[in-house]
């Protein structure tokens, strides 16, 4: 589902890959309230605030209710859903410049600090 955030949106192509990595919601219609957001807004309201620096409150109206958003951001960060993205995109990352960082390491040990580490 596309939504209307223009450029603020999250590709297609980008979308496709981040959805499966989200928790499946259990819908209960016989519950009130208001519907849930649509995940793909909510995800392209975190990400702008990643992009930006700026404080919860100040997100723009047009992404939700900053309360949910903040509520939605804590639910993916306690399932996981963070870690999960840098994963794959490591992965693809691996994939496209075909280096496996695996294997990569540093070590401050091998250059001596200057002035002997003053």
């Amino acid at each position: 589902m596309k939504s209307d955030l223009g450029h603020l949106d999250i590709p297609e192509e980008i979308w496709k890959r981040l959805h499966p990595l989200l928790p499946k919601r259990k819908t209960n219609s016989k519950k009130g309230g208001r519907p849930r957001l649509d995940d793909r807004v909510a995800m392209a309201a975190i990400f702008y605030r990643v992009r930006t620096g700026i404080q919860w409150r100040y997100i723009p109206p047009m992404f939700g209710s900053k309360s949910t958003l903040h509520r939605r951001f804590q639910e993916w960060v306690a399932s996981g859903v963070f870690d999960k993205i840098e994963k794959e995109a490591l992965k693809l990352y691996e994939r496209t410049v075909k280096i496996r960082t695996k294997r990569m390491a540093s070590d401050g040990s091998f250059a001596r600090a200057p002035k002997g580490g003053v």
